[in-house]
C-alpha cells in the first residue's frame, strides 16, 4: 500500500473514530430506520435551486436521463446511482447531490430508465449492468467533460457500481478519484432470501408492488416479450426478476441473474479508494459478504460499518452536520479526504 493510501485510510478511520453513528433515540432498529428513511419527506433549501435535465445515450441506442448540476468545470463532479426502483429524484439522490453543491462540486443524478421508445427489445436496467454504467461514464468523461468524478451508489446502484469498478481493475479511467456505497446490495442470492423471510413482508409487499407497476405501465409494449398475467400476480422479489428481469436481460434463469450480477466475486479486485457504509441492523441486506476477507486484504475498501441504521437511513438523533442524513454527510467527508 502506497504512502498516499495508507494516509487516505488514516484520515478515514479517524474521522469516522470521531462522527460515529448515533441513531435517533426514536429509531432504534433496523426497521425503524429503514421505514422513515424510505418514507421521509426532505427541505433542501440549503442547497441549489435548480438543475438541467439531460440526456445519456448508451451503446445500444437507449437513452436515460440525467439531472445535471454545474458549478464549475475545474470541479470535481458527483455521480449518484439510485437503488432499486428508485430514480433521480430519490431523496437521498437529492440529498447527496445538494451537498455536493455546498462543496461547490458539480453533480449528475441518474435516472436508469430508458426513454428510447425505438429500441429494438425494451430495455431494463438491473443490478448486473455494470457495462451501461461504463457507457454513462464515458459520456461524461468525454460528452460533458467532467475530468474529476465521484461515485456513490446506494443500494442496488452500489452492486452495480462495485461490480463495475472491479471489472475494470487495475485499468479503471484516471478520471474516477474515488467511489462510495450506501447499503450496498452485494449478494443478490443471500439478499433473496433475506427479503423473502416473514419479517420482511411489508418490504416485500413495498418494493414489488413499485416494480410490478412500473413494469406494467408499459405492459402494451412488453406483452410480446413477457407473459403479463403472470407479472401481475408477482409476490416476491425473486417471482418478479423470474418474470420480468431474467426474460428482458438474457440471462437463463433467475440464479444464474444472481450468480452473475452480484458484485461479491469482485470486490477483491477495486482499486479505486471506495467507501462502503453499511449496519449490521439492516432488514434487507447481509453484513457479512463486507467483513469477507477479500474486502479486508483490500486496502482501497474502507469500511464504515454501524450497528445501526437500517437500510440506506441512518437518521441521527442530534444534528451534528448540516442534517441529519448521517451515511450521506460521511460519504462527502470522505470525498473531500479524496479531492
Amino acid at each position: 500500500m502506497n504512502r498516499d493510501l495508507e494516509e487516505l485510510s488514516r484520515r478515514v478511520v479517524e474521522c469516522l473514530e470521531q462522527r460515529p453513528f448515533r441513531p435517533h433515540p426514536a429509531l432504534w432498529n433496523g426497521h425503524l430506520q429503514t421505514i422513515v428513511g424510505s418514507r421521509q419527506r426532505r427541505s433542501f433549501e440549503w442547497g441549489w435551486k435548480a438543475c438541467v435535465t439531460e440526456t445519456i445515450t448508451l451503446s445500444d441506442r437507449a437513452v436515460i436521463r440525467a439531472e445535471v448540476v454545474f458549478s464549475d468545470d475545474a470541479s470535481p463532479t458527483l455521480v449518484a446511482v439510485h437503488g432499486m426502483g428508485g430514480s433521480a429524484d430519490s431523496v437521498n439522490m437529492l440529498g447527496l447531490s445538494h451537498k455536493a453543491y455546498l462543496e461547490g462540486w458539480n453533480s449528475v443524478r441518474l435516472s436508469l430508465y430508458n426513454l428510447n421508445p425505438n429500441l429494438q427489445r425494451p430495455k431494463v436496467f438491473h443490478a448486473g449492468c455494470s457495462s451501461d454504467l461504463a457507457d454513462i461514464a464515458s459520456e461524461l468523461f468525454n460528452g460533458f467533460g467532467f475530468q474529476k468524478c465521484l461515485f456513490v451508489g446506494v443500494s442496488l446502484g452500489g452492486n452495480i457500481l462495485l461490480k463495475l469498478l472491479g471489472e475494470w481493475g487495475d485499468d479503471y479511467p484516471p478520471q474516477i478519484l474515488a467511489a462510495a456505497t450506501i447499503s450496498p446490495l452485494v449478494d443478490l442470492t443471500a439478499s433473496w432470501q433475506i427479503l423473502e423471510s416473514r419479517s420482511n413482508r411489508l418490504y416485500r409487499w413495498y418494493y414489488v408492488s413499485r416494480l410490478r407497476r412500473l413494469a406494467l405501465e408499459r405492459a402494451d409494449v412488453l406483452s410480446s416479450y413477457l407473459d403479463i398475467e403472470r407479472l401481475r400476480k408477482v409476490r416476491t422479489i425473486r417471482e418478479f426478476d423470474e418474470a420480468f428481469t431474467v426474460p428482458l436481460s438474457g440471462y437463463q434463469d433467475v440464479f444464474e441473474y444472481y450468480s452473475e450480477s452480484s458484485a461479491v466475486s469482485k470486490l477483491g479486485q477495486i482499486r479505486v479508494p471506495t467507501l462502503l457504509v453499511h449496519s449490521r441492523d439492516d432488514p434487507l441486506l447481509p453484513w457479512s459478504p463486507l467483513t469477507s476477507p477479500a474486502v479486508e486484504r483490500n486496502p482501497r475498501l474502507m469500511l464504515a460499518l454501524s450497528e445501526h441504521g437500517g437500510h440506506a437511513a441512518f437518521i441521527e438523533g442530534a444534528r451534528r452536520d448540516i442534517d441529519r442524513s448521517w451515511a450521506e454527510n460521511r460519504v462527502v467527508d470522505f470525498f473531500r479526504l479524496v479531492v
